[in-house]
């Protein structure tokens, strides 16, 4: 009875199951996909059958869609397909098959998916970081929708490629890997992948150091000595190699020291200057990366800022106050007794424009942009008094003092278009002062600077020209110096002199006969100079001060600079101190200790 009922049944169990599915390795293989025109693409694939009865499903997935196990299927035995796409879209078309034995009603299992990349799904933005010295930080764009994860291949010092050394989930783009390799190079590959089907790789290659020294600080300690600090990361370094640069020189290693120390202490023979600083670790011949850069104003300080209201011109010192050409706003006075802390103590009883102040003993010399200069005694500076004004042609932008052979007092005056102007001076009563000199200069006189019985004019695109005053009715143009660009300003030292040339940096001539002996640029606009050895100051309009180190006429190179945020006018240097007049400021500038 009991083996009645088991034949019975087994019919009934094989009749009850339906559709049945072969193992997996028996479905579909060597899936290719290939675009054969603009949004149309061919899915071929292979497949091996005892029956004549075959045909097979397509899934496809699009982007991050759920599969569609049921989106086509093929009437007979052909392995191909061709279906319509977006080909230039960001979204992955998936694809997978299976076989279909009509015979039976059987179907094979899936096979392994492919997909079809555009070119625009590559991995873009590929970087690669150290972040300790045994690890790296690799991150890159994923531009891909609907991947089946991120494939990343490996090889070192241009070996073998390490295939499938790293298979990343989806939307991945970061991937930290830990190495032993120092100084070789590691290359990387990252692709987006479906299946076995990739998208264009993005490569990068990076050559792992010793991490780079951090947190690099600055401080001076002495009126002589920086000390450097920084934060070691690296292990098994020999040591660290300090570099410094002063202005714009070349860096310069300065030292090394040995072991885990991070701290450096730097004794400092020159006066003052802008140094910067980075350290790195070494071991035998190789290095790490540097270290940030800091930079340090050594021995230089804004020591106090004085706001102005207008547009500041020119300013003249006479003991410890300060006489500013304030334009519209007239003649201001301010106190510099202290330097941390300069005091406005009023204005002078002047109703004209004022373009440049000049100071000689205890008169002072106010010149008004629309002519004319007005004389004051100053002599009491609680109670200035106004001796008169003297009648000028031009504009007047410099005044000097001058004395003839005889000891007749003399005003010289550059008056712009009007070319230099000697005038015989009378101190009691200014207003009988005559013009007894005129020397067309043939450009625009800006500055004036005088030496012995001679004059150098600042003549703007015209160049420098030393004049001929010993006969100060008959002023004579003795040389001339027209290649330096726009001249704004000069100033002797030695038997040298030097010219600020607006947009063409500044220059260094023989005071004997004006030739070059050097020129110098500088990125921006030099208006005034100051020389006082071994440094020369310029007056940037466009960015503030520049220092220039120039005790090696063979190597002179710019060793600070000053920032300002407004226009530089005028630069003035007593002592320690640098005055610096900006259109609405004073500033007074500790740069020497």
């Amino acid at each position: 009875m009991k083996k009645i009922i088991l034949f019975i049944l087994l019919p009934i169990l094989f009749l009850g199951c339906g559709k049945t599915v072969t193992d997996s390795f028996d479905s579909p293989g060597n899936l290719k996909i290939e675009k054969i025109t603009e949004n149309k693409v061919r899915i071929s694939w292979d497949y091996s059958a005892q029956s004549t009865n075959i045909t097979y499903v397509i899934a496809r997935k699009v982007g991050e869609e759920n599969w569609d196990e049921a989106f086509f299927e093929t009437t007979d035995d052909t392995k191909s397909f061709i279906d319509d796409i977006q080909t230039s879209s960001y979204s992955i078309y998936s694809y997978k098959i299976k076989a279909h034995d009509n015979d039976n009603d059987t179907f094979s299992a899936f096979s392994i998916p492919i997909g079809y990349f555009a070119d625009q799904t590559q991995p873009t933005d590929l970087s690669i970081t150290q972040i300790g010295q045994d690890s790296l930080k690799i991150q890159w764009t994923d531009n891909t929708v609907g991947e089946e994860g991120y494939r990343i291949d490996k090889r070192i010092n241009n070996g073998n490629w390490i295939q499938k050394y790293k298979l990343l989930p989806p939307n991945t783009m970061t991937f930290e890997d830990n190495i032993s390799e120092l100084y070789q190079s590691i290359d990387y590959k990252i692709y987006s992948f479906v299946g076995d089907e990739l998208s264009l790789p993005q490569q990068g290659q990076y050559i792992p150091s010793f991490p780079a020294p951090t947190n690099i600080t600055l401080s001076q300690i002495s009126q002589n000595m920086i000390q450097v600090e920084w934060q070691d990361n690296s292990q098994g370094e020999d040591g660290f190699a300090i570099e410094r640069k002063i202005g714009m020189s070349d860096w310069l290693e300065i030292d090394r020291i040995s072991g885990n120390e991070t701290q450096y202490n730097n004794l400092l023979a020159i006066e003052a200057a802008s140094l910067k600083y980075r350290v790195r670790a070494f071991s035998d011949t190789l290095y790490s990366a540097y270290s940030e850069i800091q930079t340090i104003q050594y021995n230089i300080e804004n020591v106090s800022s004085l706001s102005l209201p207008y547009e500041c011109y020119n300013q003249a010192k006479y003991n410890q106050y300060f006489f500013i050409a304030d334009s519209y706003s007239g003649v201001k006075i301010l106190d510099a007794t202290n330097p941390n802390n300069p005091l406005d103590i009023g204005n002078l009883d002047y109703s004209g424009r004022a373009l440049d102040v000049f100071v000689n003993n205890d008169r002072l010399f106010v010149s008004n942009y629309n002519g004319g200069i007005t004389v004051f005694d100053v002599s009491d500076i609680n109670i200035p008094l106004n001796l008169g004004t003297i009648n000028t042609i031009g504009t007047p932008y410099d005044i000097k003092y001058f004395e003839d052979n005889n000891h007749d007092p003399y005003l010289l005056v550059a008056s712009g278009e009007a070319g230099l102007l000697v005038i015989n001076l009378n101190l009691n009563v200014p207003e009988e002062s005559i013009i007894v000199g005129r020397k067309n200069t043939h450009g625009i006189s800006y500055n004036l600077n005088v030496f012995n019985n001679f004059v150098f004019v600042s003549d703007g695109s015209n160049g420098l020209l030393e004049i001929d005053i010993s006969d100060p009715s008959n002023p004579i143009i003795v040389t001339e110096n027209h290649d330096l660009g726009e001249v704004l300003s000069s100033k002797i030292f030695e038997d040298k002199i030097c010219t600020a040339n607006g947009n063409m940096g500044w220059s260094m001539l023989s005071l004997n006969n004006l030739e070059f002996i050097a020129t110098y640029s500088v990125a921006g606009y030099c208006n005034d100079i100051l020389v006082s050895s071994p440094f020369v100051y310029i007056s940037d309009s466009s960015s503030g001060i520049k220092i220039f180190d120039i005790r090696d006429l063979d190597n002179v190179f710019q060793s600070a600079e000053i920032s300002s945020e407004t226009s530089t006018r005028s630069i003035s240097l007593n002592e320690n101190y640098l005055y610096s007049l900006t259109d609405t400021q004073f500033n007074i500038i500790q740069v020497l200790p």
